[in-house]
């Protein structure tokens, strides 16, 4: 099964589902005046508005175009973990962004919930046919098997790599900063991820902290997919501001 849509829902249903997603977001993203002003006009990110809720539909267009021009990878292979692709992927494309999912292969990619296979994923991009000059962000989901596989591919490492010389903002979770390892870019930054990987991330000449969302200059890394939230809410924040200045790889 290939999924990245939310439920088939009859037309008005669906209306009202998109809108209580999108408030729900704003957890994730919005600006403490953003927050201030919607819970002046009787809306929070945790309530269910009604489908003819103005306020509800103004901050949902809102947030649809605070990335509406930009172009988001997401670099995957078998093995990665669902949770860790589909909620940035789904928070990233909310905001406006057009996303392509970029793999070593062509057709489907297999997503794991921990070690139980979960969906397959349809690929939109090979790492053979893209550039990072072709995007404005890149995400790199975790799971064991899925960075374990891409840091020995010679043009997945370049297309990571690519990013951080163009400054380019890149998100990474869980074991997905292995990547970002082999593509020596963490030197001389502070960054998180799974705790197996700190001593490889200090090895590399990366300063290691445990917190659930951390950015330097750009690259932004999470621990755990209970992170998630801060994750999501940091990469859409970063990929909207957009290219930063500062040491490359």
């Amino acid at each position: 099964m290939s999924t990245f849509l939310s439920p088939i829902l009859p037309i008005n249903q669906r209306e009202f589902y998109d809108i209580h997603v999108s408030l729900r977001l704003l957890r994730w993203f919005m600006s403490p005046t953003e927050r201030s002003a919607t819970r002046q006009a009787g809306s929070t990110a945790d309530s269910i508005p009604s489908p003819d809720n103005q306020t509800a539909i103004a901050i949902t267009n809102i947030m649809s175009k605070r990335l509406s021009d930009k172009k988001i990878a997401f670099l995957a292979t078998d093995g990665f973990e669902q949770v860790e692709l589909t909620e940035p992927w789904d928070a990233i494309k909310e905001a406006g962004a057009e996303v392509v999912l970029v793999s070593l292969k062509s057709g489907t990619i297999q997503g794991f919930n921990h070690s139980e296979k979960a969906d397959q994923f349809t690929v939109n991009k090979t790492v053979e046919d893209v550039s990072a000059a072709e995007f404005h962000g890149l995400v790199l989901p975790g799971g064991v098997f899925n960075p374990d596989a891409l840091r020995v591919n010679k043009k997945a490492v370049s297309f990571v790599r690519d990013f951080c010389t163009q400054n380019k903002p890149v998100a990474a979770i869980c074991h997905g900063p292995w990547l970002l390892i082999e593509a020596d870019v963490v030197r001389g930054r502070t960054v998180t991820s799974w705790p197996s990987l700190r001593t490889d991330l200090e090895n590399a000449g990366a300063t290691w902290v445990d917190e659930e969302c951390v950015c330097d200059r750009g690259l932004i890394t999470s621990r755990t997919p209970d992170d998630l939230p801060a994750f999501c809410s940091k990469a859409i924040e970063e990929f909207a501001e957009g290219k930063h200045a500062g040491p490359t790889a």
